[in-house]
């Protein structure tokens, strides 16, 4: 599920974001290149579903493998990676009721929430949209946190590849890249690539 770790060996573990249909490779995962492939070359590393920070090696727990080919189809810091079928899979995030449906470009000023491996459920505002980058990670969506957000804290590590959606609509809005990486509240932000934009980049349907 959307919000789960996940995580390949001499990795870190991060956040499963949501799983997807691509137009070739069938049901795929969708998340942050960053963590699993971290070192930009892990072709047939298998997957661990809950990643290894969270639990110790067992090939029970392998839920697909690194592809190269479709890591080829990479954009924004964003990837697909293949899914073996092991487990059954729905789309209703860690800790939320939404179920996860279709995409749209993001808005300034809306309120999104995301489910991350770390911080859990957290809801943020956009800020920016398109206006800066973030090491390869563009179009960005900026987020800042509000008072209304648990603890204030948005982003940290382990998050990356959690899925940014609007909880009305339910539509998926931006994959989790990266953030601020202290403890100062008050300057409290997150990045994330637009889905909207990857869509058709990726060959996938949300």
């Amino acid at each position: 599920m959307p919000g789960v770790s996940i995580g390949v060996l001499r990795g870190y573990s991060g956040t499963l974001g949501m799983f997807v249909e691509h137009e070739s490779a069938g049901r795929c995962i969708l998340t942050a290149d960053h963590v699993l492939a971290p070192r930009g070359n892990a072709d047939r590393k298998p997957i661990y579903q809950p990643g290894l920070d969270d639990s110790a090696p067992d090939d029970r727990n392998v839920i697909g493998h690194v592809d190269s080919g479709l890591r080829r189809e990479a954009a924004c810091g964003v990837s697909l990676f293949q899914y073996n079928g092991s487990r059954r899979t729905h789309d209703i995030a860690l800790g939320a009721h939404e179920r996860l449906t279709g995409t749209r470009m993001p808005r300034v000023g809306e309120t999104l929430w995301k489910s991350g491996r770390t911080t859990g459920v957290t809801a943020a505002q956009v800020v920016g949209y398109a206006t800066e980058t973030y090491d390869n990670c563009r179009p960005t969506i900026v987020l800042r946190a509000y008072d209304g957000n648990p603890e204030c804290e948005i982003s940290m590590g382990g998050d990356s590849g959690a899925i940014w959606y609007d909880p009305i609509s339910h539509e998926a809005i931006g994959v989790h890249c990266g953030g601020d990486e202290d403890y100062d509240l008050t300057e409290e932000w997150a990045v994330a690539a637009a889905l909207y934009d990857l869509e058709k980049a990726l060959g996938i349907r949300i």
